[in-house]
């Protein structure tokens, strides 16, 4: 078994003969604070997958909620998702004291960096996308999931331009209840006001964010971004964002006012479950933008 450290960034380069629960370590595709994923050769050495593997700090995590709370961790809860727009997760387990799960493979970079780059995938695409990520969301609050984290580098693209909703390595029940200790999870450009201010976590809070996603796509711009963490959640409180038309005048107003209701700050104007507003985007298929 290849050491620990090696497998979470304390050895940055990582040997082929590297193993990872019997899936063999090709490259390191991201490392974070949370977890690191390697792109690896299958077991039965066709074709490849994503392993993920837990950070110490989130390996805790997992053990507290299964151990001491009877709740399932990420890989428990993903495994159970099966959708063609949210990533498919094949297996999940702990090698040693090491949580990991293995996905599908996505080659088709993710949002966020197509949305930077200008990338031509995006073409006449970008509510066809954002439709189907809706269609995959709407999938995932069915089942009882709140996803927590829904943002432009949390959908990646199939080789064949589907998108997929990934990482629930922040999702909660529907039902769970979450003590307010003054921590915020989540990027605050995505925060609704409810979660900045309370704590407060539903499938509104998921609309929100899903919002802000859709205007960021539509206009290649977040509508609150301060110089910090606490001056962007500030943001979110009290200013109005800019209809997503002043900044691509190619918007039509149908699909400027679905963005903008997504995104409200009151929730009983915003949409209050995520397929009303998958049924809306669907309505303006016909729209190329």
């Amino acid at each position: 078994m290849v050491r620990l450290a090696r497998l979470t960034g304390a050895d940055r380069s990582v040997s082929n003969a590297a193993t990872i629960a019997g899936y063999r370590v090709i490259s390191r595709i991201v490392e974070g604070p949370m977890s690191t994923i390697y792109r690896c050769e299958n077991k039965d050495g066709v074709g490849v997958v994503a392993v993920k593997v837990l950070s110490q700090h989130a390996a805790l995590v997992a053990s507290k909620l299964t151990e001491r709370l009877g709740k399932p961790w990420e890989g428990q809860r993903a495994i159970t998702l099966k959708h063609p727009n949210v990533v498919r997760t094949l297996e999940y387990g702990k090698w040693g004291n090491t949580y990991y799960l293995v996905m599908e493979y996505l080659d088709g970079g993710n949002l966020s960096e197509h949305i930077e780059t200008g990338s031509s995938a995006l073409d006449g695409k970008r509510l066809s996308i954002l439709t189907l990520v809706a269609h995959g969301l709407t999938y995932v609050h069915q089942q009882g999931i709140i996803h927590r984290d829904v943002c432009p580098r949390n959908i990646m693209l199939a080789e064949d331009g589907t998108p997929r909703l990934i990482d629930f390595g922040v999702a909660m029940g529907a039902r769970d209840i979450l003590r307010n200790t003054g921590a915020r999870t989540g990027r605050s450009s995505y925060m609704a006001p409810e979660l900045v201010r309370d704590n407060i976590f539903n499938e509104q809070t998921d609309i929100y964010a899903f919002g802000v996603t859709l205007y960021e796509t539509l206009t290649g711009r977040k509508p609150f971004e301060g110089d910090g963490r606490l001056s962007t959640m500030h943001l979110q409180l009290n200013l109005a964002p800019f209809p997503p038309s002043r900044y691509n005048p190619d918007i039509p107003p149908e699909l400027e006012a679905v963005t903008m209701k997504a995104m409200s700050k009151k929730p009983d104007i915003r949409y209050r479950k995520m397929d009303e507003l998958f049924v809306a985007l669907t309505a303006l298929r016909h729209l190329q933008i």
